[in-house]
């Protein structure tokens, strides 16, 4: 079942975005390759906490995606001239909308972009602001795909609810026409019996009545059971 849930669409395409960034790695100094691959495995190891441990306390999760981040910050600040790594900021971006929803998102998300701009800026870049701004479109449009996917998750899980309650409604239904034409039934069967035992007994009285079959025992049982 957990593998199962780690191996969801935008798992997958995190996962698959995590080797593209570290295959992008390799162009950095045998000597390097340690720490970068370690952060990166450390970064991906955590990205699917979450799935990993869903019963863990919401206080993991949450350093978790602190973790993430300053994984993610670390690694712009020792390698400012990998282009790929602040793609990293875009996966965290979607994972922080999913678990803290987008308007607590928004400050963390500020304050990551101000230190990754004054990392840039630090290392000599010219355009740091344009690209720190163009991040933070690609970290939009994460936040709103995640948010606009959750949304969609919690109508389909809302009308799932409708749906069963009218389910059940329509069976309670069924069952009280079905008791409704029981009783009918009941009701008709007893008026019928009934008019027809009172003629019964009325006929038996009038043969008792007869002299001829008064003493007569069938007489007297067929009143009794009458």
């Amino acid at each position: 079942m957990r593998l199962k849930s780690v191996l969801l669409p935008l798992n997958i395409a995190a996962i698959v975005t995590v080797a593209a960034i570290a295959a992008t790695l390799v162009g950095l100094p045998p000597s390097h390759w340690p720490l970068a691959y370690g952060l990166l495995l450390a970064f991906a190891v955590l990205m699917l906490l979450s799935d990993l441990l869903p019963a863990a306390p919401r206080a993991v999760h949450n350093t978790a995606l602190v973790m993430m981040a300053v994984i993610t910050l670390f690694l712009l600040w020792q390698y400012p001239r990998s282009g790929a790594l602040p793609i990293l900021s875009v996966i965290w971006a979607a994972m922080i909308a999913s678990a803290w929803g987008p308007r607590r998102a928004a400050p963390a998300l500020l304050a990551a972009n101000l230190v990754a701009w004054w990392i840039l800026h630090d290392a000599g870049y010219r355009s740091a602001l344009m690209a720190v701004v163009l991040l933070a479109c690609f970290q939009l449009f994460a936040v709103l795909t995640v948010h606009y996917a959750r949304s969609a998750e919690a109508s389909r899980d809302a009308l799932a609810l409708v749906n069963a309650d009218l389910l059940a409604t329509r069976a309670l239904l069924a069952d009280a026409t079905r008791d409704a034409e029981r009783l009918r039934m009941a009701r008709e069967l007893h008026d019928v019996a009934g008019h027809n035992l009172t003629a019964l007994r009325l006929n038996l009285r009038a043969l008792a009545a007869d002299p001829a079959l008064a003493r007569r025992t069938e007489l007297q049982t067929a009143q009794d059971a009458a």
